[in-house]
Parts: structure tokens; sequence; C-alpha cells
């Protein structure tokens, strides 16, 4: 039953919010800023991707396949860039405040 409470959070609760928190913004600023907000903070996630090397993203993923600590394997700053970024792509206020707080 734990699994399916996780499931319904993530793909009920979490996007739900994610639009309340849009739609409040775009109350407070405006439809198009908000949109392009979210447009500038995912390109922006986007090319926090494209900076991290080739090699190091390999590293990384095969530091996750085999299950071995991600920090012995990579860099402390590659790993925080890779997460950071990832939120930072993600649509939604709610990633793209999460993003920045990685990279602090």
């Amino acid at each position: 039953m734990h699994v399916v409470r996780r499931i319904a959070f993530v793909f009920i609760i979490v996007p739900a919010a994610k639009i309340a928190v849009f739609v409040l913004v775009a109350a407070i600023v405006g439809f198009l800023n908000a949109l392009l907000a979210t447009v500038l903070t995912s390109l922006a996630g986007a090319l926090m991707l494209r900076r991290v090397d080739k090699p190091q993203l390999r590293r990384f993923r095969a530091s996750i396949d085999s299950a071995t600590t991600v920090a012995g394997t990579f860099g402390s700053y590659d790993f925080v860039n890779i997460i950071a970024g990832f939120l930072l792509l993600l649509p939604g206020f709610i990633t793209d405040v999460m993003g920045f707080l990685v990279l602090l």
C-alpha cells in the first residue's frame, strides 16, 4: 500500500502543486512573464547539462548502474551541476527553486 501512495504522490500531487505554483506566480507577475521565466530556467538547465563533459557523464552513469558511491568516482562539483541542471530543465517553479538551492 505504501508504494501506491508514493506513486500517487509523484504522479498526482507533485504536478498539481507545480501547476498551482505556476498559476500563483502568473497571477502575480503575469502569464507571459511566468511562461518566459519557465522557459528561461529550462534553457539554463539545458546549458548546464551541456557543459558537463561526455566522459564525466559516462562515469556518472556507470557509477549509478553499478550501484557504487557516486562521490568516489565523480567530482562533487560535476555531480551538483548535473543535479541542478536536471532540476532546472524540468518545467515548474518548484523544481527551479530546488535547482537553485542545490547550486548554493
